[in-house]
């Protein structure tokens, strides 16, 4: 039985989440950074992960961001590893307003589409 496509990448997004906080938790390059939301492309080949903590070690991060997705298969069976992009949480809140302020946009002109 096939696990419908939106489950399968809620799944991948926790389990990522988890492999990926254990990576940066063992590094202590990494000791003020928190891995707060994982969000995997419907084509599972990226994936945004958005951190909270100093703005230099998330430039680290990104700079060893190919050392981490080597590490991913060690804590995941995944055919293919997606390419990480790390974020700051700053950029997560921004990129949530977008999303309400769509959400708003186009129930508006569904709105205004009825009252025709």
């Amino acid at each position: 039985m096939e696990i419908p496509q939106g489950r399968k990448i809620s799944r991948l997004n926790r389990a990522l989440l988890k492999a990926i906080g254990s990576i940066i938790l063992n590094d202590s390059n990494f000791n003020k950074l928190l891995v707060r939301d994982v969000l995997v492309d419907p084509s599972l080949k990226s994936a945004r992960v958005w951190l909270t903590g100093p703005k230099d070690q998330v430039e680290l991060i990104n700079a060893k961001r190919i050392s981490i997705q080597n590490q991913l298969p060690r804590h995941l069976k995944i055919r293919e590893t997606p390419k990480l992009t790390f974020l700051l949480e700053d950029q997560y809140l921004d990129h949530m307003e977008q999303l309400f302020q769509a959400l708003k946009t186009n129930g508006h002109e569904s709105a205004t589409d009825t009252s025709k």
